[in-house]
């Protein structure tokens, strides 16, 4: 970071410190491996049936991305100095005159590329309601921490940091985030799958239907002696009924009822790339999961392949990047959950996949079924080729692998894709 970006991010977060103290809105902070960006939009709509939102934009989760956010402004990632000027002036601007329209509530997520950076964002908003997702066994961003005990110890720090009045939204499927709660004397909200949680999800299924836009995610939510059924059409897979506890919890935690939480969950609209369902050439679908990758996420949407018993399955798999040591052994690891999927194509991008590519190929997976591409420009045409009607192809990889232009060549409208 150069002199100009450090002045301009310390000066920045400090104006969104004095915009903290001036206006007191409530924090929701989120933090965790996968699902924050998911989980930050499911709690927005559960919020703002009580308050009025502002929620970070796409997933700005550093220190900048959140002291614009709570500044108010776009964050187009432009360099000039000019646009900055008029950033800090907006925040200053809040601080002169009291703005009677700010939010009521602040939605954020908190990333972590590196040790102390949570704690840099717990410094500009402390958190009144932390939200831990989950953190995989191998997690995204590694290669910037000694194991994997430095990584949760990284996202422990929101708990750490959490106001003692406030409350812990914790992940009870994961023993080790649920340990957090010995951080903080905060109320602690325990979600999962677990019957022990104290927001339950139970009966989950996946409906399938012959027109898979017709399919469906079914649930039944419980909460001490309150239970309710839920169902939504085309919002698919485990990591969104998770994202959906957070939002439930973080309803109960403002002291809203199961039902309202539920029905703010009804219009829940997907963010471009995370499996989003999209109609394909030769009249195949698609899940468009391709805005990023971590071990965790792939397993849950190769879990979500599995429920779809009647389609040939096509895996097109892009290099999982900052991994670290762990690169290797990630890549080999997702063999097992392919061929638990009942995939029959699998496409590798990029040299990380060979070794997915040689573990499929030593647990017996026909090697004629196997593809191989430097990157996605050159594997795009061939793709084509592959595709059968009725096909169902999930595309999935580190952002920087550029699936889209695949995505792009075999969606049946590519200029709807975003």
């Amino acid at each position: 970071m150069n002199w100009k970006a450090k002045f301009l991010t310390i000066l920045s977060t400090f104006i969104a410190k004095l915009i903290i103290y001036k206006y007191h809105p409530l924090v929701i902070a989120i933090t965790g491996n996968v699902g924050k960006s998911s989980t930050k939009e499911a709690v927005a709509f559960v919020v703002s049936q009580k308050y009025s939102v502002r929620k970070n934009e796409l997933n700005y989760n550093t220190e900048i991305g959140a002291a614009l956010t709570i500044i108010g402004v776009e964050q187009s990632g432009s360099s000039s100095i000019w646009v900055w000027l008029n950033h800090l002036w907006t925040g200053v601007k809040l601080l002169i005159h009291r703005q009677k329209n700010y939010p009521q509530a602040l939605i954020l997520e908190y990333g972590a590329d590196r040790p102390g950076d949570i704690k840099k964002l717990c410094r500009i908003a402390r958190p009144d309601i932390a939200i831990v997702t989950n953190i995989g066994n191998i997690p995204v961003h590694i290669e910037y921490f000694e194991d994997i005990d430095k990584v949760y110890d990284e996202k422990s720090t929101i708990i750490k940091m959490l106001k003692s009045s406030g409350h812990a939204i914790l992940n009870y499927d994961n023993e080790k985030i649920y340990n957090f709660r010995k951080f903080t004397k905060a109320k602690i909200i325990s979600y999962g799958f677990d019957n022990d949680a104290d927001l339950h999800a139970s009966n989950y299924k996946i409906e399938t239907e012959s027109d898979l836009f017709d399919s469906s995610m079914y649930m039944r939510f419980e909460y001490k002696n309150y239970f309710a059924p839920f169902e939504i059409k085309q919002i698919l897979g485990k990591g969104f009924a998770y994202a959906f506890m957070c939002a439930i919890s973080t309803g109960l935690a403002i002291d809203m009822n199961l039902i309202d939480c539920l029905h703010a969950l009804e219009n829940y609209e997907l963010l471009p790339g995370r499996l989003n369902l999209v109609p394909g050439i030769k009249n195949s679908y698609i899940f468009n999961d391709c805005y990023n990758a971590s071990p965790l996420a792939i397993e849950n949407s190769l879990n979500l392949m599995s429920d779809f018993q009647n389609n040939r399955k096509v895996f097109v798999f892009g290099d999982m990047l900052e991994l670290g040591n762990y690169s290797e052994k990630a890549h080999r690891l997702l063999a097992k959950n392919i061929i638990n999927s009942n995939i029959k194509i699998f496409v590798g991008i990029g040299q990380r996949t060979k070794f997915t590519i040689e573990s499929l190929e030593k647990s017996g997976f026909d090697k004629n079924f196997i593809f191989h591409f430097d990157n996605a420009t050159e594997a795009r045409l061939k793709i084509q080729d592959l595709i059968y009607p009725g096909d169902l192809i999930l595309i999935k990889g580190s952002h920087s692998m550029h699936l889209e232009i695949i995505l792009k060549e075999i969606a049946f409208d590519p200029d709807s894709i975003v």
